[in-house]
């Protein structure tokens, strides 16, 4: 009996995710990149594992180019500042990156660049200004491995599924 009410449960879900899905595609997605980001950037803090693996960076470009700048502040502030409320490991370096973050994006929406050559050269500029910011700060010295992290996975992700995901929004 339980079994059955939960597949039904599941299907009524399914639907409903299918139904939104055709009907508001492009909202559909942009939730999902949300909530996947968030997710995985919650899952990174609480678990304070050493590699910045959570595709927010990646994602806020590729939201930016397609969804415009308004669609990118909501995209920051949800799964970036909220999973660091929620895990206890916010700081005034998460409000930090939130400024750049949006500096990041603004560039890049007068960049006219394809996606993999922007991200290489937004990478670069992080490169830059968030070794600054950290070096000022004094902050922790694990952050050059997070860092590091950061800048590998981000290019890997701009690099093998940046034009996916902009054929895909």
């Amino acid at each position: 009996m339980r079994k059955e009410i939960f597949s039904k449960k599941i299907l009524v879900y399914l639907a409903f995710g299918a139904i939104f899905f055709l009907f508001f595609r492009e909202k559909f997605i942009f939730f999902l990149l949300c909530f996947t980001a968030g997710i995985l950037k919650y899952i990174r803090m609480v678990s304070n594992l050493p590699a910045a693996f959570e595709p927010v960076f990646f994602f806020s470009i590729i939201i930016t180019k397609t969804y415009g700048f308004s669609y990118t502040v909501f995209f920051i502030l949800f799964p970036n500042f909220l999973p660091e409320v929620f895990s206890g490991r916010l700081s005034h370096f998460s409000f930090t990156w939130i400024l750049q973050m949006l500096l990041y994006n603004i560039l890049a929406l007068f960049l006219n660049f394809n996606i993999i050559t922007l991200g290489t050269i937004l990478l670069i500029f992080d490169v830059f200004f968030s070794g600054a910011i950290h070096i000022l700060g004094k902050d922790k010295p694990g952050f050059a491995v997070v860092y590091l992290s950061f800048l590998i996975i981000n290019f890997i992700y701009f690099t093998l599924f940046g034009n996916f995901f902009l054929q895909i929004i």
